[in-house]
């Protein structure tokens, strides 16, 4: 069990780190040190957090008092960090997506558990109230059998006039882009909801080509070569299909997500600009909402999670090993326009 003592190192210093910090200290937990590659962010976000700067990974991993980490750094550096804190025994907060493929994902968690150290993802948007009673209400049989489920995942953020961010950069992220930044968490929804795993995907990717970007004081035209989109058709284990649409390119969506369950016997919608919301239909009843309609302290409330102890909806890295799995197949069926098994690319 966790206790008030417990230190917290964040490795990282971005917008996510910066989410993470601001958790852990509503939390009541002191965060004993942070490090990221440029010294002087991470000496600026060691002033914003009250804690202290490291001058390297290994240092904030033998920082005094630490007990947990929490890696809010690029994809493709996740593997060697969550290793090198699995040797010393912490335990591991790591943002989404584990690692660049489902092969790395299962190594790491197979570490994880011989060491005995507890391990999190974090998808956190099964933090949302509305995301919660959708569950509850299709695990209750409300609408009977699952037939399809679908939906989108919808930001702006790089249509034209982009960022040329790390995200761009495959030696960073990995062998995608919205596949992995915004499809891991649809797909962790997904299954999370239903309780059941994709089994197989056909996809195909697509980009806009070149565009106009600007990133702090530089600016021009690039063309990325990771995608902008995605899309998938999809076969659940237990029989449902569905489909999602992922894209960055959706100007006037900032991060916007839908999902919806078609059943035997009714339909669940859930949308992220009413978090706290689920929709319950019945042919012939209409439509009824059930939840608040508060703001997502889906971040929040996942990192309290963590911290007192209650595993029940936080993801972990077996969820982060099927989640990769999905991706790889997701890549492979872009690649060769077949239909392709999430557990052959897994």
């Amino acid at each position: 069990m966790v206790t008030t003592t417990s230190g917290s190192i964040i490795l990282g210093s971005g917008y996510i780190a910066g989410r993470h910090a601001t958790a852990l200290r509503e939390a009541g937990r002191s965060i004993v040190g942070v490090h990221s590659p440029t010294a002087e962010n991470a000496a600026r976000a060691a002033r914003a957090w009250d804690s202290t700067a490291y001058a390297s990974v290994a240092e904030l991993l033998d920082a005094p008092g630490a007990t947990h980490l929490h890696v809010c750094t690029p994809t493709t550096n996740h593997a060697e960090v969550v290793t090198a804190a699995i040797e010393r025994g912490l335990t591991i907060v790591c943002e989404k997506p584990l690692t660049v493929d489902a092969a790395t994902a299962r190594d790491l968690a197979a570490r994880a558990h011989a060491a005995g150290v507890e391990n999190y993802l974090t998808f956190n948007r099964r933090f949302d109230n509305g995301i919660q009673l959708m569950m509850e209400r299709f695990a209750n049989g409300e609408i009977g059998r699952a037939v399809a489920v679908y939906g989108y995942y919808q930001q702006e953020w790089n249509a034209p006039v982009s960022t040329r961010d790390w995200r761009f950069d495959p030696a960073q992220i990995g062998p995608s882009r919205v596949v992995s930044e915004i499809g891991s968490h649809w797909f962790d929804l997904a299954s999370y909801v239903l309780g059941t795993d994709i089994a197989s995907v056909s996809a195909l990717t697509a980009s806009m080509g070149e565009r106009e970007y600007r990133q702090g004081d530089d600016s021009g035209t690039f063309t990325p070569v990771n995608e902008d989109l995605f899309a998938s058709l999809l076969r659940f284990e237990g029989g449902a299909v569905g489909s999602l649409l992922a894209t960055q390119l959706a100007q006037g969506a900032w991060d916007d997500i839908t999902l919806r369950i078609d059943g035997t016997a009714g339909s669940l919608s859930w949308d992220s600009r009413e978090p706290g919301r689920v929709r319950i239909a019945h042919k012939g009843l209409g439509v009824l909402s059930a939840g608040t309609g508060a703001d997502t302290r889906s971040i929040e409330d996942m990192i309290a999670a963590i911290y007192r102890g209650d595993d029940t909806i936080c993801a972990d890295f077996d969820d982060g090993v099927a989640n990769c799995a999905v991706q790889d197949a997701v890549l492979a069926s872009a690649e060769s326009g077949q239909w392709t098994a999430v557990k052959e690319s897994a």
